[in-house]
């Protein structure tokens, strides 16, 4: 099944630049990701595919980097959205999300809690003050979490409850093992809240090293495929993460052969509907 070119959206990319900032997920200078990946890099496939439109995630923790991907974004035309990092803690918050928002791209916040020392950082006081504040202005919330974090997100659902959320990687199951629970447990309670949305994504590098294959995958996509539904489902291809386990075009079709069989509304859904209203794209 595919979908009209000019609809398909890729929900998670990222681009780098280890010369401007330091990425400590990068490895030593032998690592085939340490180096930079920038537009020029993902064009190509994006045309291969024909996918139209993408959405641009942090990859270092700094305000500076949100700014440079912003820049990147004005000057690159299938860039839609940019998914920046900010301090949720801290107190001048709104005025740094005042300055943000000027920038037309700038389409929500990632704060990577898996990087964070101490279980529940989500519910600290004044990180939750900060998640209002995204709730209030509509701007989304990108998790990306450890397994041992997600049982927590029910409670920040709760706590939060105006707050749209997508939970990144379907939640970083341990594909390589097989083993569904219990994320498939934490996943039913997770997806009960309808503001919390799933992306499809991150899926052959979490089976890389035992050499990824499709019918590993299906398990654990089918299981977000019936929680979530089509509506709540987003594709991203988590370029250039992805590379190191195999090429754009597989990672797409990866997705669709583990998604199963779907309508081509259900599909357009998944490969750009999904994103286009969950970031609001223009």
């Amino acid at each position: 099944m595919t979908t009209p070119p000019d609809a398909m959206v890729d929900a998670h990319h990222h681009f780098w630049d280890p010369a401007r900032f330091a990425y400590r997920f990068l490895g030593d200078a032998s690592s085939p990701l340490n180096r930079a990946f920038l537009p020029a890099d993902l064009a190509p496939a994006l045309a291969a595919e024909g996918v139209a439109k993408s959405v641009l995630v942090q990859a270092h923790p700094s305000p500076a980097e949100t700014e440079w991907l912003l820049a990147l974004a004005e000057d690159t035309d299938f860039v839609a959205g940019v998914v920046g990092w900010v301090d949720l803690a801290a107190p001048e918050l709104p005025s740094i999300l005042d300055r943000l928002q000027r920038h037309s791209k700038f389409k929500g916040v990632r704060r990577p809690v898996h990087n964070e020392p101490e279980p529940g950082y989500l519910l600290r006081p004044e990180v939750l003050r900060g998640l209002r504040e995204l709730a209030t202005r509509d701007l989304p919330f990108d998790l990306l979490v450890h397994p041992r974090d997600l049982r927590i997100i029910p409670e920040v659902a709760e706590a939060v409850p105006d707050l749209r959320m997508a939970l990144n990687h379907i939640g970083r199951p341990d594909i390589a093992s097989g083993y569904v629970e219990p994320w498939g447990t934490h996943m039913l309670r997770i997806a009960a809240h309808d503001r919390v949305w799933c992306k499809l994504s991150g899926l052959v590098t979490a089976d890389a090293e035992t050499g990824w294959r499709v019918a590993r995958l299906t398990p654990f996509v089918d299981r977000v495929v019936r929680l979530f539904g089509h509506g709540r489902l987003m594709f991203g291809s988590d370029w250039p993460v992805c590379t190191q386990a195999t090429s754009y075009g597989e990672v797409v079709a990866a997705a669709r052969q583990a998604m199963g069989p779907a309508t081509a509304e259900q599909a357009e859904r998944v490969f750009g509907g999904a994103a286009t209203e969950f970031y609001h794209l223009a």
